[in-house]
């Protein structure tokens, strides 16, 4: 059995009365029309089961309603529990998230980030994992559209979300010698991360109290 044509904006334009750009502005939110006409629109989007093509709506509007996550290790729970959040947030503001695990090799992180200029994301949240060679603050620089997130770029002009790991090591060493524990608690970064100095030294100033 031959299966329907799938209902196209003139069937929808045409059924409503309106013209195909009135439609398509309506749909995109780039128009203002009376109440009577969106209801024409929005019954005739309804009874034809009209949807939008993604692709084309996305090249209309000049964006591609995705956001990119870079991590080093898509293995590690922390990052799986921050892509988590991130998708989350992300589906609620209309927007998909496809992450890229860089393995932490810094030529697959700039690779990812220029995912921007080729316009398959309009942004990206980078985890980076290791020192900066001075290339990724270049790239960041260059793209834009760029949220740091846990470890820092120095130098990259761009918004930063970053834990207090100082005050989370102080809290972990607490807890760890409220209850007489011993041991290697920590996941060790690559010497020189910004974010594990922090670390480094809430341990140090709770073990010297």
């Amino acid at each position: 059995m031959k299966k329907p044509a799938a209902s196209t904006i003139r069937n929808v334009a045409h059924a409503a009365g309106v013209s195909v750009t009135t439609v398509s502005r309506h749909l995109n939110g780039r128009i203002k029309l009376p109440a009577e006409t969106s209801e024409r629109i929005r019954a005739a989007v309804a009874k034809l089961e009209y949807r939008p093509n993604a692709i084309a709506r996305r090249l209309s509007k000049g964006r591609s309603e995705t956001i990119g996550l870079i991590v080093s290790d898509i293995s590690y729970p922390f990052f799986a529990a921050i892509a988590s959040s991130a998708e989350e947030e992300a589906s609620r503001l209309g927007y998909s998230l496809v992450m890229f695990n860089s393995r932490n090799i810094a030529a697959k992180e700039l690779g990812f980030l220029s995912r921007i200029d080729d316009a398959q994301v309009d942004g990206i949240l980078l985890m980076t994992n290791h020192p900066d060679d001075g290339a990724l603050v270049e790239k960041i620089n260059a793209c834009s559209n760029v949220v740091l997130v846990d470890e820092d770029v120095p130098g990259a002009v761009a918004p930063r979300l970053f834990a207090d790991n100082r005050l989370g090591a102080q809290l972990a060493t607490d807890h760890l010698l409220s209850a007489r524990a011993r041991g290697d608690r920590l996941r060790r970064r690559p010497a020189g991360a910004a974010q594990q100095q922090g670390t480094v030294r809430g341990l140090q100033g709770q073990s010297q109290e």
